[in-house]
């Protein structure tokens, strides 16, 4: 695929140290924090690319499961106007 303009961004969540594997997660499942950190990193990730000179209505977000909640919840609740 061919996009001369485009960037792609692939973040993964954070390691959850509780689970058996370590897998990694975006939301805790214990309550215990996940989804204020997942937004602020989102958000530096916005912020980041911003600063690089793409203007934030051409930045999409998206994801799959736990990821695509957050994408969601961070295109509702952040400031900037994404695309």
């Amino acid at each position: 695929l061919h996009m001369p303009c485009s960037r792609v961004v692939v973040p993964s969540g954070f390691i959850d140290n509780d689970a058996a594997t370590d897998q990694r997660v975006w939301l805790r499942q214990d309550g215990r924090g996940g989804l204020a950190e997942s937004l602020k990193y989102i958000e530096s990730l916005i912020a980041m690319q911003v600063r690089s000179g793409i203007p934030s209505e051409r930045i999409v977000i998206g994801g799959e499961g736990q990821g695509g909640t957050l994408a969601v919840v961070a295109a509702l609740l952040l400031d900037a106007r994404l695309g």
